[in-house]
């Protein structure tokens, strides 16, 4: 043991050169432990500073990174060993390390190095697995320190220059588009406090209409590392304002990418760039539709740089075509030394003009007046030319210089009277050969008169009129009665206009033609349209004309009373609009087929009326063909509406007379086996053997007794029924059924009320009144529902007595209304469908008619009887 011990120590001394420092030990200090040997030999060659420590904080033991990292030598550092300030600085470590918790504790110290300069280091504090040494692993971190303070300074240089920019300034997390930054100028731009957006979405007050786009960039941004973008952001008080955004991709100092955004409100901007585009594009549009050609020149080729759809138009090349034609190759050989001497001049003054032919795409050429302007754009020179065609000017002038006298041969040959008058001498100046022909005036006559001299006196006024007309409004016409030289006068139409001879005096220049015979024509063909015009509304028809549009152009009287309308509401409108929905596909395929073969056969449809009636009508109609094509549709209906009701009352009264004739044939016969069949079951009924059946009995009575009802009301219809007339008043009959009818209302809970007015006596049969009565209100009740009103009322109507039944029911299918009065037809569970039959029959047998109307509020029957036929009999009678 004592031979380890000594190598040991031996080894321990041979270790004082090496990388690990040892301070040698005496007699008063205490050897190294296991442990400091194992952390000396752990960082004996380590780059980071090692220092060993007992608890009286001397140096124990220190590696060479320790003497590289403070600059001192060995032997320098052993003499550091007994400085007190040092001590104080290692026992503040130690006290440190043993008061704060278990484990290790790093920090900071700032110390002076070898050559002055403060070294800054930082320090992590140990104690051995023995607790004879504390550890002290040392790092210098000056450079980092340096460069952190340097860091932190110019952040806040940004910082201040940020929270101070005029612009937006932001951060913004590129994964999830939250603001980790935003400059205090939101809150004057925006309104926003930057603490009201710090974690909120950037999209999140984005105009909706710029989001996706604005996303579209960001992408792109991210991908790129930079990007610009232009968007509506909503401010706090809800306005909206334009802002544009240049990003770029940075990184924080934690490796984070985030994208930087400097911000600029372009409100203004934007104002002044649409109040520039809408500027642009009226005047492109002025100038798109001008009238004139427009073309700009470039000044160094003359080559067009844009002409306007006129000239494009009058030279026949299209735009792009037209960019690469040199002008002057396309103007005429004649004129083009001319012009281009013009131009030239023009360049030098900065406008010109010229008349000169230019030759079209086609190879024709045409003559343009043409005015040019230099104007200056992005510095380059440019000619600004509005060209006119005047050809036909051209022409009319070279026309004018060779044909007068052609012209004036031409006047002497017409059949026109072709004359000029001056309105300041109130004479004729000039007037052709035509005049002399048709009135027989000489120049003798003509002369020294006034214009109206010859003119009928009924027709002086109008012809005064036309000639004001003329003076003030540059043209004018009449149609007068002209005297000719024997007497006589013809009918003629003048047509004036005011022209400015060459002296730039004021004439009126006459056209006047014989118009006596065509006015003979007009007033027969007036005639004859006037008395076919009598016969087509004096018509018993609807007659009618539609156009290929199906618009109504001509309809005559009759259909107007007929429908109700006013021919103003009716003309122009589609034939559809007076057709219900239900006859609507029959009507447009009956008119497609017209339209396709020329005529379709007779056929029948509804029409609507203005009061909401409905008409039934046959229609025939034909093409009307002019030129080949047709031009329209006329039409001849009959209103059949009356013949079809009396078509369908004659049936229902057919069948009402056959049931009427069973019923006087076999009703009878029926009832006397039936009276047998009673008497035999009354008789068994009172057997008391038969008791047990006696519940049987009664149930089979019951029935012999409907049906006993019901061959009695079969009966009733019967044709040949006797009727006991007397002269009586409905409203009596009805008044002294009233209780009766009241008894039955109250026991459902239900009410009648009474409107009964002024009518006459008629003959009448008071049972059968009130069979009618009776079957009619008790049909009201069974159709409502409890709490609603029944309605019994009475009134005089032109020479009818109307009897009123209304009901608030649900009202009565339309397709049943022409079923009402069918024996056996019934809408009822329990009915017989004898009941409305037998009131028609007591209606046909008084000569009175019954009307329906029906509809979800409601039914209403009205009985119609004839006042005439009372003072008819009583005629007869007496």
């Amino acid at each position: 043991m004592a031979g380890k011990t000594e190598s040991t120590e031996k080894s321990t001394k041979a270790n004082t050169n090496s990388e690990i420092f040892f301070y040698p030990d005496d007699e008063s200090r205490e050897t190294p432990g296991d442990s400091l040997r194992l952390m000396l030999g752990a960082f004996k060659h380590s780059s980071q500073a090692f220092l060993a420590v007992n608890k009286d904080t001397s140096f124990k033991a220190v590696n060479q990174a320790l003497f590289n990292t403070l600059g001192y030598s060995r032997q320098e550092l052993r003499l550091l060993n007994e400085r007190k300030d040092l001590k104080a600085i290692i026992s503040a470590i130690i006290a440190e390390y043993e008061n704060s918790r278990p484990g290790k504790k790093k920090n900071k110290l700032k110390i002076a190095g070898k050559n002055g300069e403060d070294l800054m280091l930082k320090y992590v504090v140990k104690r051995s697995s023995d607790g004879r040494y504390y550890y002290i692993f040392v790092d210098d971190i000056s450079e980092q320190e340096q460069a952190e303070i340097k860091l932190r300074k110019s952040e806040e240089r940004y910082r201040l220059i940020a929270d101070n920019a005029f612009d937006l300034i932001t951060l913004i997390d590129s994964r999830t588009h939250c603001y980790r930054y935003l400059s205090p100028s939101h809150q004057r731009m925006l309104g926003y406090s930057p603490e009201e957006l710090i974690g909120k979405n950037c999209f999140e007050h984005m105009h909706p209409y710029d989001r996706i786009r604005v996303s579209k960039k960001l992408e792109e941004g991210l991908n790129a590392g930079y990007g610009r973008a232009q968007y509506r952001s909503a401010k706090k008080d809800g306005s909206y304002i334009w802002l544009e955004a240049i990003g770029r991709i940075i990184w924080n100092q934690h490796g984070e990418e985030e994208i930087l955004l400097v911000t600029r409100d372009i409100s203004d901007r934007k104002k002044a760039e649409e109040a520039l585009k809408s500027s642009e594009e009226r005047y492109r549009y002025i100038v798109d539709s001008a009238a004139d050609g427009i073309t700009v020149v470039d000044c160094d080729s003359y080559r067009p740089k844009y002409i306007n759809p006129t000239l494009e138009k009058m030279l026949g090349y299209s735009s792009k075509e037209y960019r690469y034609v040199n002008l002057f190759d396309r103007v005429h050989p004649e004129d083009r030394e001319r012009i281009f001497k013009a131009v030239k001049e023009g360049e030098k003054t900065g406008e010109n003009s010229g008349e000169f032919r230019y030759r079209k795409k086609d190879g024709n050429y045409i003559w343009l007046d043409n005015n040019g302007k230099v104007i200056y754009r992005d510095g380059q020179a440019e000619w600004l030319c509005i060209s006119r065609d005047i050809s036909d000017r051209k022409q009319a002038e070279e026309d004018l210089r060779y044909s007068e006298e052609r012209y004036r041969i031409i006047a002497d040959s017409s059949f026109l009277m072709i004359s000029i008058f001056c309105p300041d001498s109130m004479q004729y100046i000039y007037w052709n050969s035509t005049v002399y022909k048709m009135l027989g005036l000489t120049a003798e006559d003509i002369l020294g008169r006034d214009l109206f001299y010859w003119i009928h006196p009924e027709d002086h006024a109008r012809a005064c009129s036309a000639f004001q007309e003329v003076l003030e409004n540059g043209e004018g016409s009449c149609e007068c009665r002209h005297q000719r030289k024997d007497g006589s006068y013809i009918w003629i139409e003048a047509q004036g206009k005011l022209i400015r001879n060459p002296a730039g005096k004021l004439e009126v220049l006459f056209f006047s033609r014989d118009v006596s015979e065509l006015r003979e024509a007009r007033d027969k063909l007036q005639c004859q349209l006037e008395e076919q015009q009598e016969l087509i509304n004096n018509l018993n028809e609807l007659f009618y004309i539609y156009g290929p549009d199906f618009r109504l152009r001509f309809v005559n009287r009759k259909t107007i009373e007929s429908l109700g309308y006013s021919r103003e509401e009716m003309i122009g409108k589609s034939i559809f609009d007076f057709v219900p929905a239900e006859d609507l596909e029959l009507v447009k395929a009956r008119v497609l087929e017209r339209e396709h073969w020329g005529e379709v056969k007779t056929y029948e449809h509804r029409v609507l009326c203005r009061d909401g009636r409905e008409l039934l009508v046959r229609v025939k109609g034909s093409s009307i063909i002019k030129d080949g094509s047709v031009k329209g549709v006329q039409i001849l209906a009959e209103d059949i509406t009356e013949q079809r009701r009396i078509e369908k009352e004659m049936l229902r009264l057919a069948q009402l007379q056959t049931v009427g004739e069973m019923a006087a044939g076999i009703g009878h016969e029926v009832r006397n086996p039936m009276t047998t069949i009673k008497g035999f079951l009354q008789l068994m009924s009172q057997d008391t053997e038969l008791s047990k059946y006696q519940a049987y009995f009664d149930t089979m009575l019951e029935e012999l007794d409907r049906a006993n009802s019901i061959i009695s009301e079969f009966l009733s219809l019967a044709k040949n029924k006797m009727v006991n007339l007397h002269n009586l008043n409905l409203n009596d009959i009805i008044t002294q059924l009233y209780p009766l009818l009241l008894a039955d209302a109250m026991i459902s809970d239900k009410y009648i009320l009474l409107e009964l007015g002024e009518i006459p006596n008629l003959l009448l049969d008071d049972k059968e009144m009130r069979q009618l009565i009776i079957n009619l209100v008790r049909n009201g009740l069974e159709a409502m529902e409890t709490g609603q009103t029944l309605e019994i009322s009475t009134r005089l109507e032109a020479d009818e007595v109307i009897l009123s039944i209304k009901d608030q029911g649900k009202g009565i299918e339309k397709s049943h209304w022409e079923k009402l009065g069918t024996p056996f037809f019934t809408t009822k569970d329990d009915g017989t469908g004898l009941g409305l039959a037998i009131c028609y029959s007591i209606a046909r047998r008084h000569n009175a008619s019954i009307r329906v109307d029906s509809s979800s509020l409601g039914t209403t029957f009205e009985v119609c009887f004839e006042v005439d036929m009372l003072e008819g009999i009583l005629k007869f009678q007496f």
